[in-house]
């Protein structure tokens, strides 16, 4: 039958197969019930010695659970499959592998997509839903991750506490279950450090670890194992710096004249443009505060009193200044908590760091949103929080302004702020940000939806 069908038709069969089956169970069920009324006589309890009793009871029907992939759910969903579908004699197997597709979704329904539905690929799409998502070894390494991921309870309330609690001694309890009791020995202090210091790695080399660990599961709790595996991954990364670095040596020495040459030429235009405006300055002035200046689109400042010949290109870029400032967040409560903040026009959302959100119990609703970074044409899909809160002045009470941001891991850092004993025309101004300041991390990013509700159009010369 599947031969001699196209691919739309044969989806088409199935899906009818599909419906048809619903029916029948359905018609089934009425027939089971309109003969368990006409039977005569109901059962009735027997009650042998006063204490043996037999009862007849109807249970309610019982709806198949759902799997979207989340290794911790799988063996909860697998004992309740098995129980409701798998054991049954009387349902096929690719009835059986029908009803388990229909409870599959997300990467779980992807890993067996490719399956025809035949009975013959019934046990072979269980065991491939067993390897990926039902392995001890990383459901074990997945309950200790989240225990080492849950969030501090920053709001003494009893519903905080309470949230707490339940997260914690969920994966305690569950721990416990897969033979990891925290209360003895089974688990020891070698499997929490290894999840861990895996936390810290990058992707890239925490997949070059599993990898290493794959064939043996044993491997993946030897600390001296990874030590030495991270050994090895330093100097590789060394010796591919080494050879990048010789290549570009090579390639300097063959261009430098043609680059010195379109260096002088660059950088005397690049004056010449600058030079009849490099007395004065305009900078956005930040809504927050009438005495607060945010230094604004200030790409190259040719400093007063530069010598007129042999400038050098490579000062410029020490002279980039962001658009930064220091501010308080404060949520619908009050609570305040001081901060960096970036504002960029080339990102159409704000953004505000997920664990500033999380101490501050921000309140917002979940939304789709589409991530599209530079030089990535397709995108990513994702579903993040949209919190509300207030920014103020960290220098006056003034009531701040409202705005909304999505929730995200991380947005970026930033690299030191000078010395403004070089930015003579600056030091008379009262600087949103900090000069000199060391490193610090973007906590809250004014995109495009906000900018313009915080940089107003006067302009300070």
């Amino acid at each position: 039958l599947e031969e001699g069908l196209s691919l739309d038709d044969l989806e088409k069969e199935i899906d009818e197969f599909r419906t048809l089956e619903q029916e029948i169970l359905e018609i089934r069920s009425i027939a089971e019930d309109f003969i368990e009324e006409m039977t005569d006589g109901k059962k009735a309890e027997i009650v042998k010695n006063g204490s043996d009793v037999n009862v007849s009871v109807r249970l309610p029907r019982h709806e198949l659970p759902k799997f979207h992939g989340d290794v911790l759910e799988f063996t909860a969903f697998w004992e309740q499959f098995e129980d409701c579908i798998h054991t049954r004699r009387d349902i096929s197997d690719s009835a059986k592998f029908s009803y388990l597709r229909s409870s599959l979704s997300g990467s779980a329904l992807a890993a067996i997509n490719g399956l025809s539905l035949t009975a013959a690929n019934y046990p072979a799409a269980i065991a491939i839903l067993k390897n990926r998502f039902g392995r001890k070894d990383v459901v074990i390494q997945n309950h200790i991750r989240k225990l080492l991921e849950v969030e501090p309870c920053v709001k003494t309330s009893a519903e905080n506490l309470q949230v707490l609690h339940d997260e914690l001694n969920l994966h305690v309890r569950a721990l416990g279950a897969l033979g990891k009791d925290l209360n003895s020995s089974r688990i020891t202090a070698a499997e929490i450090l290894m999840e861990l210091f895996k936390l810290k790695l990058p992707i890239a080399i925490r997949k070059k670890w599993e990898e290493e660990i794959f064939t043996d599961e044993t491997k993946g709790s030897d600390l001296d194992l990874f030590f030495s595996f991270l050994l090895k991954q330093v100097r590789i990364e060394q010796s591919v710096v080494k050879t990048q670095t010789l290549g570009q040596l090579r390639l300097t020495k063959a261009m430098k004249t043609t680059a010195s040459a379109e260096r002088v030429t660059t950088t005397s235009a690049l004056k010449a443009k600058i030079e009849p405006q490099r007395r004065q300055m305009s900078d956005g002035v930040c809504a927050l505060s009438e005495d607060c200046v945010i230094i604004a689109s200030i790409k190259v400042i040719w400093p007063i009193g530069a010598p007129e010949e042999n400038p050098v290109v490579k000062r410029t870029r020490k002279n980039i200044l962001l658009q930064t400032a220091n501010a308080f967040i404060e949520n619908e409560d009050g609570e305040c908590q001081i901060l960096m903040c970036l504002l960029d026009t080339g990102c159409q959302q704000s953004l505000v760091r997920k664990k500033i959100a999380n101490q501050l119990g921000l309140k917002g609703h979940p939304e789709h949103v589409k991530i599209t970074r530079l030089g990535d044409s397709c995108g990513q899909h994702k579903r993040l929080q949209r919190v509300k809160f207030r920014l103020k002045d960290v220098r006056n009470n003034r009531e701040g302004l409202s705005m909304e941001a999505l929730c995200v891991p991380t947005i970026c850092k930033l690299s030191a702020n000078p010395n403004l004993k070089d930015w003579k025309y600056l030091q008379s101004f009262d600087l949103a940000d900090q000069f000199p300041r060391p490193a610090a991390e973007i906590d809250v990013l004014i995109g495009m939806d906000f900018y313009h509700k915080f940089a107003t159009n006067e302009t300070i010369k």
